[in-house]
């Protein structure tokens, strides 16, 4: 679901991305302050020369060119005059152009941007007549600023439409990892045995790390229900709320078929065998599973991987409630992948019978064959089992 929200957020800010730009055009050209050329004295009786406004120094002229470069940005007589001469708006010229002084030199390097090239062409045109044959400001007088070269020729921007997809991924990104963290606290799900050791008071055992829950997990389960030499007459099995019925018969036959291979190599005395897997269904409102668990004298609660974990606090509360002496919770494979009967449950090896005594009330004999793992040794705690609180390796009775 976070990798559907990611795609689909990262469509749609690409899209946005590149709806929204706005193509430009830019261009430069360069102004030169000029210096006023050296002039003889007049000679005796003739008029004197004519008053120039050009710099007689590059030092002057330089101090000019920092002027001119504000003159051009911000005098609003000379920006109104080259919009109605290019054929512009007034503020699309304020926002476009842009002057800078060369330090160490009397040179202006101005560049304008607009929506289109024909604009571009047109503002240095008017700028460049307007200074050098009737400057409308007195703060730019004719003559004193001259284009040093033709500008350059206008340059096509995409803009952010270019950096569109990189937005879009990165918008994706973002927002699919915000998704996944709010999916996860919003429908958070059991996807291991650590998920559940935390909440419950009895001894988990991890038959779902592997993506199946083996023999040996099932054999061990039964192992701690018999660890005291007796058999426990009758095992509720019993799921969360919400869960398939049959998630609870597969597990109550595959422990029914484990046991009967406990038996087979000897691990478990067929004196001791003959256990009653009987599954009751889920822990919900309407008390029904807790009361039939209420007369076994063990419970196995099976938690399928995917189980949410309000229905598993739900079911872990209801099996305190149930006030049994003995109880394991079994995180076994999703219901999906077939659970686990279909994983887990093996035969009897041929030639050996099972007990009579052991097997699945109201449901029918073990399911497919697989003994490739090797069964743990009676009263030892295997690595995939967490021992309840306060009793590492032996159950706490419960009242």
């Amino acid at each position: 679901m976070a990798l559907v929200v990611a795609v689909a957020c990262g469509l749609a800010a690409t899209w946005a991305a590149e709806q929204t730009a706005e193509t430009t055009w830019t261009a430069e050209g360069q102004y030169i302050v000029p210096i006023a050329p050296p002039q003889p004295d007049p000679l005796p009786g003739e008029p004197p020369l004519p008053v120039t406004n050009l710099p007689e120094n590059s030092y002057d002229a330089g101090v000019l060119a920092r002027t001119y470069e504000v003159v051009l940005e911000q005098d609003d007589l000379l920006l109104d005059a080259v919009a109605e001469s290019a054929g512009l708006e007034r503020e699309d010229v304020a926002d476009g152009v842009g002057a800078v002084h060369l330090n160490g030199t009397h040179v202006i390097r101005v560049t304008f941007e607009a929506g289109d090239e024909a604009s571009v062409q047109e503002y240095f045109a008017s700028l460049s007549e307007l200074v050098a044959q009737d400057s409308p400001t007195p703060n730019l007088p004719t003559g004193n600023l001259v284009a040093l070269s033709q500008p350059s020729d206008p340059e096509e921007s995409l803009g952010v439409a270019g950096a569109a997809p990189w937005v879009g991924v990165a918008v994706g990104l973002l927002l699919g990892w915000g998704a996944a963290l709010l999916l996860d606290r919003i429908d958070r799900r059991v996807l291991g045995a650590g998920d559940v050791r935390s909440l419950a008071a009895w001894p988990v055992f991890d038959g779902a790390s592997r993506g199946r829950s083996t023999p040996a997990v099932l054999e061990s389960v039964v192992l701690r229900l018999h660890q005291d030499g007796t058999a426990p007459g009758q095992v509720a099995v019993v799921t969360a709320p919400g869960t398939r019925d049959s998630v609870g018969a597969d597990t109550a036959e595959a422990l029914a078929a484990a046991e009967a291979r406990l038996v087979a190599s000897g691990q478990l005395a067929a004196t001791t065998s003959g256990t009653r897997w009987v599954p009751v269904g889920g822990l919900d409102e309407d008390g029904a599973a807790e009361r039939e668990a209420q007369g076994a004298e063990a419970v196995v609660l099976s938690l399928p991987r995917r189980t949410s974990m309000r229905a598993t606090s739900a079911a872990l509360r209801a099996l305190d409630d149930v006030g049994t002496q003995e109880a394991v919770v079994l995180v076994t494979p999703t219901a999906r992948s077939g659970g686990v009967a279909r994983d887990g449950a093996t035969e009897a090896p041929a030639g050996t019978a099972s007990p009579a005594g052991a097997h699945v009330a109201e449901t029918t004999g073990p399911g497919s064959a697989d003994e490739s793992a090797a069964s743990p040794v009676p009263g030892s705690t295997p690595d995939d089992v967490s021992p309840a609180p306060g009793a590492p390796g032996t159950s706490t009775p419960r009242t």
